[in-house]
């Protein structure tokens, strides 16, 4: 039975209200109009529903008060345990309610679901991972020691391998992480600085700080241009050749090469130590950083007042200045910001009437104007903010929350979905294929992302934080980036099922 008695009893139920509820025990039985549905928890059947933080609908006829009602998020399908259990927060499911007694990226921890990954960054091959227990696991391509396990190997490392310090330890404080093209990075406890991986890049190297060019296949420290130990800080972000950090009174420390005033000090003095982003050469330190964002050549940073302010390499208008002059120091680009990031040769930023605004290089298009081409045309560079627009001409694209570059952009939205533009020659956009303007991102089920709570994007990946715990990816995975045993790329986001403890 099920299909067509469904359907039939749907569409009567649709006309007059008064038929006893369906109860379902699969969801190859929900079925209405040709429109594949689910068998939640509670034996009725939902369809999808964009309007539902879920993003799906119970059918007008399930039972026990559901009928025409949001599923809730976190529900499992099936036959699985309800929202009442298996979510980060919630109780632990037992045997018999579910096949774990937690959602994918979580663990049972003293009869409570805990979330496993808390961090992750992106970088050109690899990924990293910050478990709850403050460890490290890293995987993907490992030829410059970029996974800091202690080794090097010219083969990818599909499987997270564990990040040690300098003296072979373990690192096991770690709070946050951020990562550049082949080396990474990690806030440990009181806010100091570690990084491992390649550090001779570019003409001039040093994005490691540890006052050499040498490469690291473990974890050590950043010291300043004092030699003391960069402290107090409280977000790392980084590129090919160059890593940033923001302390916790607003002030920004950068090191490593200094081409193209990747360093904002108003020099091209290249450092192996952290010295500050200043004001102008020879000026004050630049302070009142609320988050900072390093794109390819270029940094921005968004201020606790709103204002965005880039620097470094701007050929393409990536700074935003209205000119392609290099910028060797901060420059006011943006008033009212709420967030802001830079990617690959290109920034943007959410105002605070959660407009989407890009400008730059106009290439592959990751500005979401509806323009764009695998050609570096000069004419589809934007040298000053621009609204993101929902269609080639189009009104513009609203409703954002928060903005995440890399080499394609995606958008928060204050509904907690996700949508992103850009090319997807490995998947990276998670909308099954390229865009110009923003689309929806697309789960393993065919529906579109729901309840995402951060996404975190660079290079080729992009990765989300549900609200219920779990972690999806998406993007390339061709040198076994995401640590999931394969080296196959995903064009729509699929769970990242990491162990814990």
């Amino acid at each position: 039975m099920g299909r067509l008695a469904l359907v039939g009893l749907v569409v009567v139920a649709l006309g007059c209200g008064n038929h006893g509820s369906y109860v379902c025990s699969s969801s190859t039985q929900c079925v209405l109009e040709s429109v594949n549905g689910t068998c939640e928890a509670q034996g009725y059947c939902s369809f999808p529903d964009t309007e539902c933080p879920s993003g799906s609908r119970f059918e007008s006829n399930a039972g026990d008060s559901l009928g025409g009602t949001c599923v809730p998020e976190g529900n499992m399908p099936d036959g699985g345990e309800a929202t009442t259990c298996g979510a980060v927060g919630q109780a632990c499911c037992a045997a018999s309610e579910a096949s774990s007694p937690c959602l994918d990226n979580g663990f049972c921890s003293s009869g409570t679901c805990a979330q496993c990954v808390t961090d992750m960054a992106t970088g050109l091959r690899h990924n990293c991972y910050l478990k709850a227990d403050h460890t490290i696991w890293c995987s993907g391509e490992n030829n410059s020691g970029q996974l800091g396990n202690g080794g090097t190997s010219a083969i990818p490392t599909p499987t997270p391998v564990q990040v040690r310090d300098m003296t072979n330890a373990p690192v096991t404080d770690a709070v946050a992480l951020g990562m550049g093209g082949v080396h990474s990075c990690a806030i440990r406890a009181g806010g100091a600085v570690w990084c491992w991986g390649e550090n001779d890049t570019c003409a001039n190297g040093g994005q490691l700080g540890d006052g050499t060019t040498t490469s690291r296949n473990r974890a050590v420290p950043v010291i300043k241009t004092d030699n003391s130990p960069l402290t107090n800080v409280v977000e790392v972000s980084a590129s090919y050749c160059n890593t940033c950090a923001r302390d916790s009174s607003g002030g920004v420390w950068c090191w490593g090469d200094n081409g193209n005033n990747r360093l904002g000090d108003g020099t091209l003095v290249s450092r192996t130590r952290a010295a500050p982003v200043l004001v102008a050469a020879g000026g004050a330190a630049f302070a009142g950083a609320a988050s900072i964002s390093v794109g390819d050549q270029h940094s921005c940073v968004r201020k606790t007042n709103g204002e965005v302010w880039c620097w470094g390499s701007n050929f393409a208008g990536q700074v935003g200045d209205t000119t392609t002059t290099n910028a060797p120091v901060p420059t006011k680009v943006l008033d009212g910001a709420i967030s802001a990031s830079a990617g690959r040769y290109h920034s943007c930023a959410v105002k605070a009437d959660n407009s989407v605004w890009c400008w730059g290089q106009g290439f592959q298009g990751r500005l979401g104007n509806g323009t764009g081409d695998r050609d570096r045309g000069t004419a589809l560079d934007v040298l000053v903010p621009a609204p993101v627009l929902t269609s080639l001409g189009g009104a513009p694209f609203g409703g954002a929350a928060s903005v995440a570059a890399g080499s394609v952009s995606c958008a928060l939205g204050i509904s907690k979905a996700a949508s992103c533009w850009g090319v997807s020659n490995y998947g990276q956009t998670g909308t099954g294929g390229g865009t110009f303007v923003p689309a929806p991102v697309i789960g393993l089920d065919g529906k579109a992302l729901t309840s995402v709570e951060r996404l975190v994007t660079g290079f080729t990946r992009v990765c989300a934080f549900l609200t219920n715990g779990k972690l999806v990816c998406w993007g390339r995975n061709s040198e076994g980036e995401f640590g999931d045993g394969t080296l196959v790329n995903h064009g729509l986001a699929s769970p990242i099922k990491l162990s814990c403890p």
